[in-house]
């Protein structure tokens, strides 16, 4: 068998079998396929796109280079959750408290950031003591003991995944739907938990840039999740916008805090409340009416927000620590307006640029730099109100950069809807 012929096969839209396609994954994973033969692989995936079975096999063959978790010893219903990305999302860290709460099992694994900010795992290390590097063993017997754990992606679980990504990063091939499915769903049945819901982000923000595009992504991840016996769901959701008010490592954590105390509710509790209650509708096999009323109640009952804290200290941090940027500053707005537009794009830029993201996975970030948006989309601001905190380490910081975020105008304008739909099939 030989890469050149294969990728001439798909270069004459004929579709892959599962010897053609196993041979390219493993033998890239293993050096004998060089990163310029498998960058055109790529290329021709993304120009000729590949049917549901050959997506099927590319996720099977990488899932296959690594082992799957055995969570069967501890229950055959545990759930997972997973987002494609965007800014100011925080809703794992919302959700699951919830899931413990409600004494749902939720195994979580979350990578680090590579872009605007950083991923959950960025997040709850700006907790002092918290750790997410966790044996395969300390995972299990978390799950086991407390009922949910939040850790680093295990090398050993599907590592042509991460070889790929690392290629497909440099060499513009990130945006294929079929590589975003493969990607997504061989991390996610290595971990093996038996339900999923996917929360697929939309817009600006977002790998993902129109509904279209998202609707074939949310249907694709929840077949190939069903071809695999789990049951799955996915939320499309609007990241024209950010989701929460606060952007940046530690000032998520604190915005997850107030969410869990009643302190804010914002477009962030209304997605992590939807989400909370698809998982708790698929766990206990009930309505998701009745499912709801139950996350709701569990949230005003402060049962959520106190799970969270022991949530935090059972993995060794110390949330009374979490730092601060050396510096806050206030830009405000220039003239009196209705708040039409905040660009979620713009937004991850500039939070990158304080040092909450990063450009190169080496790259070190600040936990502790951020925006926080004061007020949501809509809101009526008079000239030298307070638009949004900076949160830096430079006193200095041109705040004129955030000039072209905020869209102040005379007349207030319809805002497109924060959930455009769910996918169950």
């Amino acid at each position: 068998m030989d890469i050149k012929k294969i990728i001439e096969k798909k270069q004459q839209t004929l579709p892959l079998n599962e010897e053609e396609i196993n041979y390219v994954i493993n033998n890239y994973l293993n050096n004998n396929i060089s990163d310029e033969e498998m960058t055109l692989f790529l290329k021709v995936i993304c120009k000729y796109d590949m049917n549901d079975d050959e997506t099927f096999l590319l996720t099977k063959a990488m899932l296959n280079t690594g082992y799957r978790l055995d969570l069967s010893q501890i229950s055959n219903n545990i759930v997972d959750k997973h987002s494609t990305g965007g800014i100011g999302d925080n809703t794992t860290l919302i959700i699951l408290p919830i899931m413990a709460a409600l004494g749902i099992k939720m195994a979580k694994m979350s990578g680090r950031g590579l872009g605007f900010t950083g991923g959950t795992a960025d997040k709850v290390e700006s907790i002092p003591g918290f750790k997410v590097n966790l044996t395969e063993a300390e995972f299990l017997n978390q799950l086991k003991d407390f009922g949910i754990v939040l850790a680093t992606t295990n090398k050993s679980l599907a590592p042509a995944d991460k070889k790929i990504y690392a290629l497909r990063d440099v060499t513009n091939t990130v945006s294929s739907i079929p590589l975003i499915v493969s990607s997504i769903m061989s991390k996610k049945l290595a971990t093996n938990s038996n339900k999923i819901v996917f929360d697929v982000k939309v817009g600006r923000g977002a790998l993902i840039k129109d509904f279209n595009s998202g609707l074939l992504l949310a249907s694709k991840l929840v077949k190939i999740s069903k071809r695999f016996g789990k049951e799955a769901q996915a939320l499309i959701t609007n990241m024209d916008y950010p989701l929460g008010n606060k952007i940046g490592n530690s000032l998520e954590i604190t915005e997850a805090l107030d969410i869990l105390s009643l302190k804010k509710i914002n477009n962030l509790s209304s997605v992590a409340f939807i989400l909370a209650s698809l998982l708790v509708s698929l766990s206990k096999e009930i309505d998701y009416q009745i499912a709801y009323k139950m996350v709701r109640e569990c949230v005003e009952s402060g049962q959520a927000y106190h799970k969270f804290l022991e949530f935090v200290k059972y993995q060794g941090g110390q949330i009374d620590l979490l730092k601060r940027a050396s510096f806050v500053l206030e830009y405000r707005a220039e003239m009196n307006g209705y708040l039409n537009d905040i660009d979620a794009l713009k937004v991850g830029e500039v939070v990158r640029e304080l040092g909450a993201g990063r450009k190169q996975p080496t790259d070190s970030i600040d936990h502790t730099v951020g925006l926080e948006i004061v007020g949501k989309l809509g809101d009526h601001y008079q000239q030298g109100d307070v638009l949004c905190y900076v949160h830096t380490q430079n006193q200095s910081f041109d705040l004129s950069v955030l000039k072209s975020i905020f869209l102040l105008e005379q007349e207030k304008k319809d805002i497109n809807p924060l959930i455009y739909g769910l996918v169950e099939d």
